[in-house]
């Protein structure tokens, strides 16, 4: 059975996925940050390289933060989807109305040719 979700549970689902994705990739950015040394082959005569920055493992975003990004961009999506239904309905009604300009020319058109009819049965 397909499920259709809220557009809350949308966001939410894409929070968290992508707090996951980052996640996935701390452990392999943060090696140096472990204690562990890297190997540098240095060419003789070259300058002595600075110590690279220590690199600090941001905590990753709980629930509460994830529900803030996602009620905080809540309101621009709304805002968006009804410029985008806006358009659509402004394109639709366009094209109704180029349609009831077409059925009025044949209305006047079969209304010409129903008083033509009207006059030769007369004169018959």
């Amino acid at each position: 059975m397909t499920r259709f979700f809220s557009h809350h549970e949308r966001h939410r689902t894409a929070a968290i996925l992508l707090a996951s994705a980052i996640l996935a990739t701390l452990p392999f950015a943060g090696d140096t940050a472990r204690g562990e040394e890297t190997v540098r082959q240095v060419l003789p005569g070259a300058p002595v390289a600075a110590t690279p920055q220590q690199l600090t493992r941001e905590k990753a975003p709980d629930q509460s933060e994830i529900e803030r990004f996602c009620s905080n961009i809540a309101d621009a999506a709304r805002d968006r989807r009804y410029v985008l239904q806006a358009e659509e309905l402004k394109q639709l009604q366009a094209g109704i109305d180029e349609r009831m300009k077409a059925l009025d020319a044949k209305k006047a058109e079969y209304e010409t040719w129903l008083k033509r009819r009207e006059v030769f049965l007369a004169r018959a």
